[in-house]
C-alpha cells in the first residue's frame, strides 16, 4: 500500500528502538517474530482499560472526531476511515485482498490523462429538452479479488448531507446529479474504455436513514437507457458500518434488496 513521506517517517522513527533489527516492532519474546495482533489490547488491560472502555481499533474512532474537531478536510477523514475498516475487514478474509487504486490504474488499458483524477467519468445526459455533460469523480477506487479468480471493482461516495439530494434546476449541483452522472457514464461503458472493467457498483455512504431513503427515493425517477438503474448504488449509513465493517454488513441497493459486497 502506498504510504506519504509523513507516514514513512513515522515506522523510520520506530525502527530505532528496536537497534534497528529486521522487525521494525519485534515480540518481546524473540527480535525475530513479529509484535503479536493482540500485543496492543493486552498492554491496554496491563494500563487498566477494560474490554468495554477502550481498544486498539477504538483508537480510529477517537482520531477522527478529534481531526473532525480540529478543522481537518472530513471528505478525507471519512474516505481514510472507510478504506482502513475495509482493510481490517480483509485482514480477517485470508482468501480475499483488496486491490489498491495504484494496482486499479497501473492496469488501465491506457494511462489516465490526470493521475490525480484517474477514475472521473463524463457522459452525456438529456435533461428538459437539453444535452447536458456530466462528469463525476469517486471519492475512493478499489476492487475486490475473491479466490475464484474473479474480480469486483467499487467507487465510493462519501456524503457528508450538504449537498442537497434533489434540485429542481438541473444545472446545480445535487446527489441526484451525480447518481444520473453515474448511470449515463455506465450505460456509455467508459468504465470499459477507460478502466478495463467489466462492471463495477457504487458505494454511497452518508449520514442517516432519512438521507438514505431520500437517495433511493429519488434512484426510480433516473431513466437511463441501457444502464443497471437502480442496482448499481448500494447504501450504507455511517453508523451502520461503525457498528460492522464494509465486507460484512449488508448494504441496501437502490432497489430496496440487501446486498453483501462478497
Amino acid at each position: 500500500m502506498p504510504l506519504s513521506t509523513q507516514a514513512l517517517a513515522i515506522p523510520k522513527d520506530i525502527w530505532s528502538l528496536s537497534d534497528y533489527g529486521d522487525l521494525v516492532l519485534p515480540s518481546i519474546r524473540s527480535t525475530r517474530r513479529p509484535l503479536s495482533d493482540n500485543a496492543m489490547n493486552v498492554a491496554l488491560r496491563r494500563m487498566g482499560y477494560a474490554k468495554d472502555e477502550m481498544t486498539t481499533h477504538g483508537f480510529r474512532a477517537t482520531a477522527s472526531t478529534i481531526l473532525n474537531e480540529r478543522g481537518f478536510n472530513p471528505d478525507v477523514i471519512g474516505v481514510t476511515d472507510f478504506y482502513r475498516a475495509l482493510r481490517l475487514a480483509a485482514r480477517e478474509r485470508p482468501d480475499l485482498r483488496v486491490i489498491h487504486a495504484n494496482e486499479l490504474i497501473a492496469a488501465f488499458p491506457q494511462p489516465p490523462a490526470k493521475a490525480r483524477n484517474a477514475f472521473s467519468m463524463k457522459a452525456k445526459v438529456s435533461q428538459q429538452g437539453l444535452m447536458r455533460e456530466r462528469a463525476v469523480v469517486p471519492d475512493l477506487a478499489f476492487g475486490l479479488a475473491p479466490p475464484n479468480g474473479s474480480r469486483r471493482y467499487f467507487m465510493v461516495e462519501i456524503d457528508r448531507g450538504t449537498m442537497p439530494v434533489i434540485r429542481s434546476n438541473p444545472s446545480l449541483t445535487s446527489f441526484e446529479q451525480k447518481m444520473r452522472a453515474y448511470l449515463a457514464a455506465y450505460a456509455a461503458k467508459q468504465h470499459r474504455r477507460s478502466f478495463g472493467w467489466s462492471s463495477f457498483r457504487v458505494l454511497t455512504v452518508t449520514t442517516d436513514r432519512y438521507r438514505l431513503d431520500s437517495m433511493t427515493d429519488a434512484l426510480p425517477g433516473l431513466h437511463i437507457p441501457h444502464s443497471p438503474g437502480p442496482s448499481l448504488f448500494l447504501f450504507a449509513t455511517r453508523a451502520e458500518l461503525a457498528a460492522a465493517d464494509p465486507l460484512t454488513h449488508a448494504w441496501i441497493d437502490g432497489g430496496g434488496r440487501t446486498v453483501a459486497l462478497i
